[in-house]
């Protein structure tokens, strides 16, 4: 949406009227703002291509890559929109990375990852963000995805602004509905989801399709999907999509759509698989779990496993969220140590499961390629001493290196390497560091292998030629079944065929120079398969149950990576025989795609036949109506001249309708056959020029909300943000107050974050009115901060920032009119560290950790005697306890320092609604002519629930506070709950404890607690005590969700000095503490 006044006259008024009805807490100021980062190693200088449906956005070295992408979005989008019965108003933005570890350096959505404040509205953008995966074939499914998973999202939630308000406030799917449709409009019915559900239905309890998330709704989504597709037609998938944004209600919608209800809708998808997976149980089994290596308990990816040449050490590779490690094992001591560590935990990105790649050179020498600092890699590492020694060489022609091997004698290596949008094979001297590219042309390589001593090499590719050829192929030509080549380097332009199946045939493994052993998903599943050289013959050595995802095989042991219950398991095995053979019966699946690709076939040969006697019938009309004939002889006759006026009675013409020509039905059937003929052919994309990418500014998301400050009272907030379509730039700004603008804020801020440092603008207006008898004093605060923050990783940074603050005291009492006004002027700076690798699992929900430490000083320019700093601490913690109860922990401490330090005011809770203010005194002006500019800088310390704001006060404070946090319906319930009352629906029980003091500790006998000073007459008398130096409120709450804004009800017990108060009730807004 871009961002206009006259749009901004018609938002505006309703943003209003939103503000008066609804209420919540923003987060207009700085205090507790956390949030992840991105990280930028390297600039991208974008340029854009245009084609009929998609502006597609790519960088250096990524032209290639846009035209295959045009290509390919603008001939699924057919297929998409049919399918889903939707297509997008506006454009669809398509963002193009190189690799995976370029993707990770962008800024576009790195602010959509945290809780969402009440009374938000995000605008839905048309963007897709893709990586190459190095490879054409999963690049195309990877792209399908995107687009599918984006139109499905801006046909459930885009649209004019009362569509947007309406599907954010009134629709709530469970994660499989969305998710499992777009990789069902992708992938369709493939062996992932297949292997999924013999698993799911087998090794463990069957859930709920709406309590999953991540991966595991994705694939629940997709089958059932693939059900609705096999079972009732295609067609419903749109017909259920477009339905439920009327009834917004996914049961509803299928019940209308498919006239069963839905209970026995879910009775019958389960049991479509569950037949399926009876007719296979006879022939296929699982390996002993006494063959499991070590139970992976937090579910780990396993991407490699690879024995050392002499079967002593077993090396492997660990993948979570994104952090990696490569694992040594002995095997016959059964000890194991981690040789590489690497990468980070990612939020809401894509993760290349793919990395880390190891290979043995020797039997203590092991080679690993890995990414760092968005650079490949390869480790070369020795263990043979106790300090494992590491050697690393930066591959820097390569955007991704996606499999290698070594051979032999340990100094060549082959690897696949992507460049400009084309994986190629490649040989690399390690000892000379010189590479040579094998193959250039367009297909896709996997798992190349030397061939024991020789100079062949296997590998398996999507090529339909055994030919080598310098030449780009079309995107018709690039297929998703894989089959196994022999290259010989002595004579490289000819390719030795060794399967030639429509299946995939992949990772190689020579187990001498006669036999390759190789997976195969031939039958549905992969299986691990035994070629013969000399003989062609293939044999199927396993009958497993689940596929094989990885394996090695040295001598007679067997190391294999396979689905068990949910998780990844490597299963080692010894004395295994290769010379077994085994069948199994097709899937049910399998059985389907065959029957199908037949009809296809067959389809295609009949459109053939009848094209060729059409043409040949064409061919004999048209011969027959080249029959010369006889020229007769004509006599001309002299015409006799005619004037204007008369008529030629011997040769009149009437005037007669133009009657259209009758098409034959030859014609009709060849036009038929014509439009049949073109979905299979692939039209000619056009493409535009590549153009520059200039910086277009929209607006993301606006906020109306009511804020409830403690000094200032009720007031409304106004928020807008803006950015540009890379989301390198933002702008953001906000208004808060009632009619009377004496209390309230303003601020606006400019961020840069294209570079590895990210920069910062903001100025920020603070008024403050306090009035009384014979008393009306302004007060104002200006603050100007520029800042510079350098992000570590996407969880951590650190930000400077210097700063310059003016404060200004206006007396507009009537009898003070004559005194000028007081200002000071500050200069400062501040240092700031964020921790967040938080996620957000739904409402008030989050798991992980947030901290942050700042600490600030302001220097008085005017006058030194009024600098001050402060240091704040704020470390939270979230721990899933069981299913979805999360039990929330946070410490925080504040110190204000200095020559005029300023004042922390304990008790209450934030965003309070009809609150209590204790020692008002202390807030308020006592005489005309004292100067309380001090309270622009005081700060409440909450939530200490049991107490009213300001209970205790001074320059310091701890506060510790711990939460249970149980969403009851959604724990209990076991159905579908589609109202958002009842699915945020929580009960929370508490405990804070916290102490304000100024003085040295809480303890000590001089601080604030412990001290009083009376005046009487002409004495000053010191009372010290020894009060117990903590307040403790204790109590539970409830949490909700109502009209689309976050409601907190608190009953609180406080007690002090071993007194416990009566229950305080605390009605408030916003989420966490």
């Amino acid at each position: 949406m871009r961002f206009n006044l006259t749009m901004l006259k018609k938002i505006l008024p309703l943003l209003f009227v939103l503000a008066v009805v609804h209420s919540s807490l923003a987060q207009f100021t700085q205090e507790d703002k956390f949030g992840k980062n991105r990280v930028q190693y390297k600039n991208f200088h974008w340029r854009y291509i245009t084609t009929t449906n998609f502006d597609i956005y790519y960088y250096d070295g990524g032209y290639e890559i846009a035209k295959l992408a045009a290509n390919i979005a603008e001939q699924e989008f057919n297929r998409i929109t049919d399918l889903i019965g939707h297509s997008p108003f506006y454009k669809t933005k398509i963002f193009l990375y190189n690799s995976v570890i370029d993707l990770r350096q962008s800024n576009i959505g790195v602010n959509q990852q945290g809780i969402e404040v009440g009374g938000q509205t995000n605008f839905v953008r048309s963007e897709i963000e893709v990586a190459f995966t190095g490879l054409r074939h999963t690049f195309k499914q990877e792209l399908t995805h995107g687009i599918a998973d984006m139109f499905i999202f801006d046909m459930m939630y885009g649209g004019n602004l009362k569509e947007v308000l309406q599907s954010s406030y009134l629709l709530n799917l469970p994660e499989w509905f969305m998710a499992g449709a777009a990789k069902y409009v992708a992938e369709g019915w493939n062996v992932e989801l297949d292997d999924y559900m013999r698993d799911m239905l087998s090794n463990r309890k069957f859930k709920r399709p709406e309590i999953l998330t991540d991966k595991e709704a994705k694939l629940v989504g997709q089958a059932i999907w693939n059900y609705v597709a096999e079972e009732y037609g295609s067609a419903n998938i749109s017909n259920i999509l477009n339905l439920i944004r009327i009834v917004r209600n996914e049961e509803v919608s299928i019940q209308q759509t498919l006239g069963v209800s839905y209970k026995s809708f879910m009775e019958g998808w389960k049991t479509f698989y569950l037949k399926q997976l009876s007719t296979l149980s006879d022939q296929l089994t699982l390996p002993s779990d006494e063959a499991i290596l070590f139970k992976n308990n937090k579910k780990y990816d396993y991407n490699k496993v690879k024995f050392s040449p002499d079967g002593h050490y077993l090396a492997y590779t660990t993948n979570f969220q994104g952090k990696y490690k490569v694992t040594l094992v002995d095997l016959p001591n059964n000890k194991s140590k981690v040789l590489l560590r690497g990468g980070y935990k990612v939020i809401n990105q894509k993760i290349d499961n793919n990395i880390p790649l190891v290979e043995w050179r020797a039997n203590s020498d092991l080679a690993i390629f890995s990414p760092k600092n968005g650079k490949n890699y390869l480790w070369l590492v020795n263990i043979s001493k106790k300090r494992v020694k590491r050697k690393k060489r930066h591959f820097s022609d390569f955007s991704q290196i996606k499999e290698f091997s070594i051979s032999k004698g340990g100094n060549m290596i082959v690897m696949v390497g992507e460049r400009r949008g084309k994986s190629d094979l490649y040989l690399h001297d390690i000892r000379g560091r010189r590479t040579q590219q094998i193959t250039n042309d367009g297909f896709d390589y996997l798992g190349p292998q030397f061939l024991g001593s020789t100079d062949k090499i296997v590998f398996s590719s999507n090529r339909v030629s055994d030919t080598l050829k310098k030449k780009e192929e079309n995107l018709k030509e690039i297929s998703s079944n894989f089959n196994l080549f022999v290259l010989d380097r002595k004579s490289p332009k000819v390719l030795s065929r060794l399967t030639n199946t429509l299946s995939r045939d992949i990772k190689p493994l020579p187990i001498n120079e006669n036999e390759v052993v190789f997976l195969s998903d031939q039958r549905g599943i992969y299986q691990l398969y035994k070629y013969n050289l000399q003989d062609s013959i293939s044999t199927q050595l396993t009958n497993y149950k689940l596929s094989i995802q990885d394996y090695d095989i040295v001598g007679d042991q067997i190391a294999m990576v396979m689905y068990k219950g949910g998780k990844e398991q490597i299963y080692h095995m010894d004395h295994i025989d290769l010379n077994t053979s085994n069948f199994t019966n097709k899937t049910y699946r399998q059985q389907v795609l065959d029957l199908r690709y037949l009809q296809t076939i067959k389809r295609k040969r009949a459109l053939e036949e009848q094209k060729k006697k059409l043409e040949e019938a064409q061919k004999k009309r048209e011969e027959e109506a080249q029959i010369p004939k006889k020229e007769e002889e004509k006599t001309a006759q002299a015409k006799p001249q005619l004037a204007d006026d008369e008529v030629d009675t011997d040769n009149y013409q009437f005037d007669t309708f133009a009657k259209e020509k009758k098409q034959s039905f030859l014609d009709r059937y060849k036009a038929r056959l014509k439009s049949t003929d073109k979905d299979d052919t692939p039209k000619e994309v056009k493409i535009s020029r590549p153009k520059p990418y200039e910086n277009q500014f929209t607006v993301d998301n606006f906020v109306t909300s009511l804020l409830i400050d403690p000094l200032r009272d009720w007031g409304l907030l106004f928020e807008v943000a803006m950015t540009d379509v890379m989301e390198n730039h933002k702008i953001n700004a906000g208004l808060y107050g009632l009619i009377n603008l004496k209390n309230s804020n303003f601020y606006g801020e400019y961020q840069y974050l294209k570079g590895r440092l990210d920069y910062g603008l903001r100025y920020e207006r603070y008024n403050l009115e306090r009035t009384g008898e014979a008393i009306a004093h302004e007060y104002s605060l200006n603050h100007l901060q520029a800042s510079v923050s350098y992000p570590f990783n996407i969880t951590s940074r650190v930000t400077l920032s210097p700063f310059y603050a003016s404060t200004r005291f206006t007396n507009t009492d009537i009898s003070q009119l004559a005194q000028p006004d007081q200002t000071d002027h500050y200069a400062g700076a501040k240092a700031e560290f964020t921790f967040d690798n938080s996620l957000v699992t739904g409402t008030n929900m989050l798991q992980g950790t947030r901290a942050k430490i700042k600490v600030e000083h302001y220097f008085g320019l005017k006058d030194s005697e009024k600098g001050f700093g402060n240091l704040l601490v704020d470390i939270r913690h979230y721990q899933k306890l069981h299913k979805s109860i999360i039990f929330a922990t946070r410490l925080s401490y504040g110190q204000f320092f200095g020559n005029a330090e300023k004042t922390y005011r304990l008790g209450g809770t934030s965003n309070w609604m009809f609150a209590d203010m204790a020692n008002e005194e202390e807030v308020n002006v006592q005489s005309a002519e004292e100067n309380r500019s001090d309270l622009l800088f005081t700060k409440f310390a909450t939530p200490l629930r049991g107490f009213d704001f300001n209970h205790w006060s001074g320059a310091n404070y701890m506060l510790l506070n711990a939460e249970l946090r149980i969403p009851l319906l959604k724990y209990f319930y076991r159905g579908t709950i589609t109202s958002n009352f009842f699915r945020d629906l929580q009960i929370v029980g508490f405990t804070d404890i916290g102490s304000s003091w100024t003085g040295i500790s809480p303890f000590n006998k001089e601080n604030s607690l412990n001290t009083d000073y009376v005046n009487s007459g002409n004495f000053n008398i010191k009372v010290s005590n020894f009060k117990n130096p903590f307040l403790v409120g204790y109590g539970a709450g409830i949490r909700t969700t109502m009209l689309g804004y976050y409601v907190k009800f608190d009953v609180a017990w406080g007690v002090e000095d071993k007194v416990r108060s009566d229950a305080k009730f605390y009605l408030s807004l916003g989420h966490d503490f």
